[in-house]
């Protein structure tokens, strides 16, 4: 068993097992995570978490409680909302044009700007 380094300055580690069956040859590959040290053998992934690899015994072990892992920094793209008001503007519009605001305005509700806060609908229809 051997350890194969990848990614940009080998930042991930797998563990592979080459065999040989006559001119046949395979490897199996076991994905050992992200490296936090080389030298150490130790490792961090979603499934395990912090643990230390030996590639001789092929064991995964506890890390020493000395060892401080870095910073791993979370590179994965932020998530951006879109808001559509396409279909808020089309029922205010329409709320106004039908003359149902004035209905809803018979409610008292306790904050009515909210409901009429939106009120460029009224010269649509």
């Amino acid at each position: 068993m051997y350890i194969i380094y990848s990614g940009s300055a080998g930042q991930y580690a797998s563990a592979a097992v080459s065999k040989r069956d006559g001119a046949k040859t395979s490897i199996t590959y076991t994905y050992l995570g992200t490296v936090l040290d080389r030298e150490k053998g130790i490792y961090h992934n979603k499934e395990r978490g912090i643990f230390a690899f030996d590639p001789t015994t092929g064991q995964y072990n506890e890390v020493d409680s000395s060892f401080i892992p870095p910073d791993i920094p979370d590179k994965r793209k932020n998530t951006r909302i879109s808001v559509d008001f396409g279909d808020v503007f089309f029922l205010n519009a329409f709320l106004w044009k039908s003359g149902l605001m004035d209905v809803v305005d018979t409610i008292n509700y306790g904050n009515p700007d909210t409901l009429h806060d939106f009120q460029c609908g009224r010269d649509l229809f």
